[in-house]
């Protein structure tokens, strides 16, 4: 149960919502991206959210931009719960971080871009993980 809702809370808001960016900008910005030990493989659109996928040597990285209205659904605290997750400020921006079986994620509210972005990876990582490649991704700065 708790691996379907993840993978819901993954995909959901990119079947009905739109995302902030376009695809060209966003695109621009994940090949400006460097993650240490990382590769970008692509970047799509999935419904109205943008994603890009960065491959390692064990894991996945993926990012999704998508509609900031989607914050709060995205994490309530019955969705929190599923995944072991807390609320909580990053850099004045409202955040949530949680793991399952299916790995880990942290959800941004980005004001600064005007939207919703999720970072999830595909084994268990920290808080402090996540947090670090959102810093590599330059989010704090746009």
């Amino acid at each position: 149960m708790k691996v379907a809702v993840f993978l819901v809370l993954m995909i959901f808001p990119a079947i009905i919502f739109s995302a902030p960016m376009d695809e060209a900008k966003f695109k621009a910005w994940m090949k400006s991206v460097n993650i240490d030990g990382f590769k970008l493989m692509e970047v799509i659109k999935d419904g109205q959210e943008s994603v890009a996928m960065f491959s390692g040597p064990s894991d996945l990285i993926q990012i999704r931009l998508g509609d900031i209205s989607q914050f709060k659904q995205s994490t309530s605290a019955v969705n929190l719960k599923i995944i072991n997750g807390k609320s909580y400020s990053l850099k004045g921006m409202n955040a949530a971080f949680g793991t399952s079986d299916m790995g880990s994620m942290l959800i941004i509210e980005a004001k600064n871009i005007g939207g919703m972005v999720t970072l999830g990876t595909s084994k268990k990582v920290s808080q402090d993980y996540l947090e670090k490649i959102a810093e590599k991704i330059k989010l704090f700065n746009k």
